[in-house]
């Protein structure tokens, strides 16, 4: 949400040359070995649109909310970034929940309607096998 005009930016970087964010993951893939160079790495190149890179390792997990020049939000597992989330898991469901974008309460797709947004639904069933 925090990223205004996005296709036509998105479009303009795709005109200029810019490297296709699918391309830019499977540079990562052939280039780093270690989950921390595919974090560094996935966090500076230019990217052609906005996307969710989620990233996993032993124990780990980063999920970077990137803008086409920049990283815009973080998430680390173990690292809440707020008093709701947990420890324990990071979620992203394609929306920019912690700008509390309001376009996640009129999801359809979250299984019981709109107004219960996928990422609360994932929360319940997640917590409720964590604190049984």
């Amino acid at each position: 949400t925090d990223h205004v005009g996005g296709f036509l930016h998105s479009f303009g970087n795709l005109l200029s040359g810019r490297t296709l964010n699918g391309w830019q993951l499977r540079k990562t893939l052939e280039e780093c070995d270690t989950y921390g160079c595919a974090v560094e790495r996935l966090s500076t190149v230019p990217y052609a649109s906005t996307e969710y890179a989620i990233i996993s390792g032993v124990r780990k997990g980063t999920i970077l909310s990137r803008n086409p020049d920049s990283v815009a939000f973080t998430q680390t597992l173990g690292k809440p970034t707020s008093r709701k989330e947990r420890e324990e898991y990071i979620i992203m469901t394609n929306f920019d929940f912690f700008w509390n974008d309001i376009r996640e309460w009129f999801d359809p797709t979250g299984g019981v309607g709109m107004l219960r947004p996928r990422r609360l639904e994932a929360e319940k069933v997640l917590n409720g096998v964590l604190d049984a």
